[in-house]
């Protein structure tokens, strides 16, 4: 969980026009409305935070009418989160066909210690997905024009299958009691593979993460 305090500067040409622009960051800001707060830089990747208001934003004691300079400034704010870390933009990769194997690799900028991808698999075959240390193991058959997606987060695994007509259904009792432990490595090229088993996807397999971020710089 965060708690950020940020005192903020609210601007105006004129003092109707400053309290204007109060009002209105007031009503973007609403208590228990979730939003993202983002952080643009020149260096980094661009990151946001999932936050709602902080319980003593907005409660500044204001010892001058701010209407004479036109500023409300040093405005006591915050947002609370819960969670630790900021979020990127979602990377999504289609594996590349080698033969029977589909594989990738790409850069993972993410300053967290582990983040985990989600993989949708394509129907026509099974698929020989890694376990992690050096163990493997085979998907049930995924029928022609149907895919699956297994999201590989500890704190919510899930494998789901969608039919054709979109009928989504909780294969998770497939794996047999088998749970991949694979994540991506941060700030480094992460090597991705899967083989395809008795058939013939009907397209690439596709790989989705979320990159995250200790800090907003």
């Amino acid at each position: 969980r965060r708690t950020i305090q940020a005192p903020i500067d609210i601007l105006g040409k004129t003092a109707r026009e400053l309290r204007d622009n109060k009002r209105r960051w007031f009503r973007n800001h609403r208590n228990g409305e979730k939003g993202r707060l983002w952080a643009f830089t020149s260096e980094g990747e661009p990151r946001y935070l999932p936050v709602i208001r902080g319980e003593g934003a907005g409660l500044s004691t204001l010892d001058k009418d701010p209407g004479i300079r036109v500023l409300y400034e040093g405005f006591d704010w915050g947002w609370d989160s819960d969670s630790p870390y900021f979020m990127g933009y979602e990377a999504s990769h289609d594996l590349i066909a080698n033969g029977n194997v589909y594989e990738k690799t790409f850069y993972n900028p993410s300053t967290a210690p582990r983040v985990y991808p989600v993989l949708t698999l394509p129907g026509g075959c099974r698929w020989r997905i890694p376990l992690g240390g050096g163990k493997t193991f085979v998907t049930m058959e995924i029928p022609t024009g149907e895919e699956a997606r297994l999201d590989l987060q500890p704190k919510k695994p899930t494998f789901l299958k969608k039919n054709a007509e979109g009928k989504v259904e909780n294969i998770w009792h497939s794996l047999l009691g088998n749970r991949p432990k694979l994540y991506l490595e941060p700030e480094t090229r992460n090597h991705f593979s899967i083989e395809a088993v008795d058939g013939t996807p009907d397209k690439a397999p596709n790989l989705t993460f979320t990159p995250l971020f200790t800090s907003w710089v």
